[in-house]
């Protein structure tokens, strides 16, 4: 299955549409779970149980829908830190 990746490669070792494989060492494999799908979880989660307490059951879970939004943009500022953070190596198939 193909997918369209973006690449910085300043070597000019890689054409467009050049098919290559991506591999990911398991450590940063974990790392990008868990801040993809485990974090928000959570915060999705304690956003609910607490605006629970606080809020009728339709603001709680628009609340704890509503707070995706500003740690998904979040995560979006912080993508030049993920780029260096995670290990991401490309060979030629």
């Amino acid at each position: 299955v193909a997918k369209e990746i973006e690449v910085v490669d300043s070597g000019g070792h890689f054409t467009l549409h050049e098919p290559v494989e991506v591999t990911l060492k398991k450590q940063s494999g974990h790392m990008a779970v868990f801040w993809a799908y485990v974090l928000p979880f959570v915060l999705m989660l304690l956003t609910l149980l607490t605006s629970s307490l606080l809020f009728s059951e339709w603001m709680a879970g628009l609340l704890s829908l509503g707070v995706l939004i500003p740690y998904y943009l979040l995560i979006h500022g912080l993508k030049n830190y993920f780029r260096k953070t995670l290990d991401i190596s490309i060979q030629r198939i």
